[in-house]
């Protein structure tokens, strides 16, 4: 089992619109578009307190962490980890995902959300009514990006508790399977020319 200090925890909140959001564009299609901007990250280092990042630092904070000798934890690290290497060039040494943990637990009847699985295990629930306000708002304004940092660092600690929640219930070839997945996605090596 990876070390809780060498584990970094992130979630990202991005910019999305009417026409341009993760229910219309695959993830990938989403990340490299042209559109993509990363409003702020919450980073949490270890057993830190979550701090968030405003979009004008995120680059600066992401490149501040050791990511040759830290695990990088989300919720859809498809998503999250993606970003971090194919947005910033940033390659964790290993890959954890509460979705993926969550999805093998309790996907029948429960479901995987971050809000389901947090309520379900008693730690609380996101922040509700925020990211709605910031749809289709490239800039956002600081008493809105106020607003959007805590819920975003409210997601990056509900995912820490759940994952402390969850990693009992896995054995050490299971949390490989899902770094192995996570890895696949998120740093493909293959590319077919049709």
């Amino acid at each position: 089992m990876i070390s809780p200090e060498n584990i970094v925890t992130l979630d990202f909140e991005t910019y999305y619109d009417k026409d341009y959001s993760l229910s219309k564009l695959s993830t990938s299609e989403y990340i490299r578009d042209e559109r993509f901007k990363a409003q702020c990250v919450g980073i949490k280092q270890g057993t830190e307190d979550v701090v968030w990042v405003p979009d004008r630092h995120v680059e600066e904070a992401l490149r501040c962490v050791d990511w040759a000798s830290s695990a990088v934890l989300a919720h859809h690290t498809q998503f999250d980890g993606f970003i971090l290497t194919d947005v910033f060039g940033l390659y964790p040494a290993y890959y954890l995902d509460t979705l993926s943990m969550g999805r093998a637990l309790h996907s029948v009847g429960l479901g995987a959300s971050l809000d389901a699985l947090a309520r379900f295990y008693s730690l609380g629930n996101k922040t509700p009514d925020v990211l709605g306000k910031t749809k289709g708002v490239r800039d956002i304004p600081p008493e809105l990006m106020a607003e959007l940092g805590l819920y975003c660092a409210v997601d990056t600690q509900l995912c820490f508790d759940l994952f402390n929640v969850m990693k009992d219930q896995f054995p050490q070839s299971e949390l490989d399977l899902i770094n192995e997945t996570c890895r696949m996605f998120c740093r493909p090596v293959l590319q077919l020319s049709l």
